[in-house]
């Protein structure tokens, strides 16, 4: 029979074996614990709450498929510092506050289709695919984070981003955000291949220390009639280009940028309509050729 009485477990240290033996817990206050280990709670999808005061680091797939959790309000986590690989992969989390966390790592939140914020103030690594397929995630807070991985969060329903602190954004990062409208991040200095790839609402974004972007970093579509004038962008960098001149280097960054080759560019002169809008063409240029 379950019971929404919390159970209380004294031991320092929480382990698949220690959950075995209060398989219908549904609310679990443990007050000494130091570490969750790995697949501690593990497909319990009778857990609801869980507190854990002192408790350090969560090991990997601890609470992965739990889709008994609904809420960060349900699991108190004032001290972890590290949360591991698949911690609460495909779990049912709502919300996570995870406020003394440093370091999130690959895939700890991926596929929580139930998330809906994140809040990580002192978390500086969101390692690969750390909230990768988390569809409703709409809030994310991550004011010192300094490394955003490939795909963290791709695919996910944020809408603004900033990041004082991040020094570089991984590969897909973004990719197909549909929702995302504002990305600030004043200290990068690189940008991955495809960051933002199929972001079709990015209007606004600040990079202005930016010194590598990768290719198709800001592309929507590889579909000629999709693309939206380029000559705006050329007469802003002074420059033209045809097939017997070479490119302005700063040029070639923002096509390298947008996923536009050199025939595409002359051709069409176009760039895609869903990546820039003509009144925040400006941030672009500053983003890409670091004018003030």
């Amino acid at each position: 029979m379950k019971s929404t009485q919390p159970r209380i477990i004294t031991e320092e240290s929480i382990k698949q074996s220690t959950l075995r033996t209060h398989k219908n817990c549904t609310v679990l206050h443990a007050p000494n614990a130091r570490t969750i280990q790995a697949d501690a709670c593990m497909w319990n999808h009778d857990l609801q709450s869980a507190s854990f005061p002192e408790a350090l680091s969560i090991g990997e797939n601890a609470f992965s498929y739990v889709s008994g959790l609904k809420s960060l309000e349900h699991i108190d986590i004032p001290k972890v510092n590290n949360i591991h690989q698949f911690a609460f992969a495909k779990s049912g989390l709502r919300e996570i506050d995870a406020p003394s966390a440093k370091i999130i790592a690959r895939s700890a939140f991926d596929h929580c289709h139930n998330l809906q914020s994140a809040s990580l103030p002192q978390a500086e690594i969101i390692d690969t695919t750390g909230f990768y397929n988390c569809p409703q995630l709409a809030s994310i807070a991550i004011p010192q984070v300094k490394s955003i991985g490939a795909s963290a969060f791709a695919e996910s329903a944020v809408t603004k981003v900033e990041a004082p602190k991040a020094t570089e954004v991984g590969k897909l990062a973004f990719q197909a955000c549909k929702k995302l409208q504002s990305f600030v991040a004043p200290k990068a200095t690189h940008i991955a291949d495809s960051a933002f790839a199929n972001c079709p609402a990015l209007k606004q974004v600040y990079l202005a220390n930016a010194q590598d972007i990768g290719i198709n970093a800001f592309k929507t579509s590889s579909k000629p009639e999709r693309l939206q004038e380029f000559e705006t962008l050329m007469n802003a960098l002074d420059v033209d280009i045809d097939n017997d001149q070479a490119i302005d280097p700063k040029l070639e960054a923002l096509m390298n940028a947008l996923g536009i080759d050199n025939d595409q560019a002359i051709d069409s002169k176009q760039v895609s309509e869903n990546t820039i809008q003509d009144d925040n063409t400006s941030n672009l240029e500053k983003l890409l050729i670091h004018q003030d």
